[in-house]
């Protein structure tokens, strides 16, 4: 019996042991990346995660199977609406170029209805050069009008020569009444600014990053800041400089909220929308972030799941929307890939993780990290 008693006390002890040694690695610093084991261990997680989303998100065969009872849109979502460049709207009109002519024509409308929408999102980028005057009246007039611009991380030495901008660049330039007054912030570093054809851009009212950060192959985390490098000349000599921006989920959430982006107060692992409206209270709206001011994305529903209510962007002037509707701008079309980011539900487009940043605010789904100990002691 002694002998049996003493066997379960070691191993126990090994298990321990082997729990807390797992541990110790999985929450070693990346560049301590013993034998890859850390990042092995973090894939495992991430997988451990998109099984657990995938449990509960809403997908398109729960819809046409006649299981899916549960998973209407509540809250903030309800008022969602993707209006998608998509395969049906390319095949009516001929190409994937969508002419600022109709763009016009779409905005129009919406901001003339009964209701107009209390913000427009585009969540791509408009890059063509011509017939952009009536556009840029209709831009600069509406202030429920915003847009995404989207950043890259470059390593190459020679790429980020020939793409760092300087500091007083008309990008930067339009960019300055955004700037976020952020300090010490351990997040990426990012060169390449992609934005629209600049003289369109300066004219939107409302302007943030799109950029969803990822954890190994797995984007699931909104940066409420990004930060870009600049280069200055002082006196013949070169400088660098970093400047922080809004994500563009925290600009719509405050526009969202009736109030301003100068409104923004940053504390320790939270960011305060003063002066906000919510749901029909003024009052301060909180935003719990981890220390780096990210947050973890609650997704509801996979690719065209149906959660999230879609329309070809060829039908938008036919459509009724509800009071205090949310438009987003995106492009779903099959075989462009470079707006489809892996997430805990599979491949979902810009514009969906767009929304889903934005839902996750306002409805307050936030999904909380516990502290390491606290992870420790329940693995024991």
């Amino acid at each position: 019996m002694k002998r049996k008693s003493q066997n379960i006390v070691n191993i126990t002890l090994i298990s321990i042991l082997l729990t807390l040694l797992v541990a110790v690695l999985y929450y070693l610093p990346e560049n301590f990346n013993f034998l890859g084991i850390p990042k092995l261990l973090r894939k495992v997680e991430n997988l451990s995660l998109s099984i657990r989303f995938n449990f509960t998100a809403q997908s398109k065969s729960d819809i046409e199977s006649g299981t899916l009872k549960s998973k209407a849109p509540k809250g903030f979502y309800k008022n969602f609406y993707l209006l998608l460049l998509d395969n049906a709207t390319v095949e009516k009109f001929g190409s994937i170029k969508f002419s600022y002519e109709k763009w016009e024509e779409i905005l129009n409308y919406l901001n003339s209805l009964d209701y107009p929408p209390k913000l427009i999102w585009f969540d791509l980028l408009l890059k063509d050069k011509q017939n952009i005057e009536n556009l840029k009246k209709s831009l600069k007039k509406n202030k429920n009008i915003g847009q995404s611009f989207f950043l890259e991380i470059l390593d190459n030495p020679q790429e980020i020569a020939k793409n760092i901008q300087a500091y007083n660049s008309e990008t930067a330039n339009i960019l300055k009444r955004f700037e976020i007054p952020l300090k010490n912030v351990k997040i990426p570093e990012y060169i390449k600014i992609n934005s629209s054809f600049l003289e369109l851009f300066a004219n939107f009212q409302l302007v943030g990053a799109g950029n969803i950060e990822k954890t190994d192959d797995l984007h699931s985390k909104l940066p409420l800041f990004t930060k870009v490098k600049y280069y200055i000349k002082e006196n013949g000599n070169l400088k660098f400089t970093n400047i922080f921006y809004p994500s563009s989920a925290l600009v719509a959430v405050t526009k969202i909220l009736d109030s301003d982006i100068k409104n923004i107060e940053i504390k320790k692992n939270k960011v305060i929308i003063k002066d906000a409206t919510y749901n029909g209270k003024k009052l301060d709206f909180v935003i719990p972030t981890d220390k780096n001011y990210f947050i973890n994305i609650n997704y509801k529903g996979k690719n065209k799941s149906g959660f999230l209510r879609t329309m070809p962007l060829k039908d938008s002037t036919r459509a009724s929307f509800v009071k205090n509707s949310i438009i987003f701008f995106g492009i779903d079309i099959e075989g462009i890939t470079e707006n489809q980011w892996y997430s805990p539900v599979g491949n979902l487009t810009s514009v969906e993780h767009l929304a889903y940043s934005i839902g996750t605010i306002l409805n307050r789904d936030f999904i909380y990290e516990t502290p390491v100990f606290i992870n420790i002691i329940y693995l024991i």
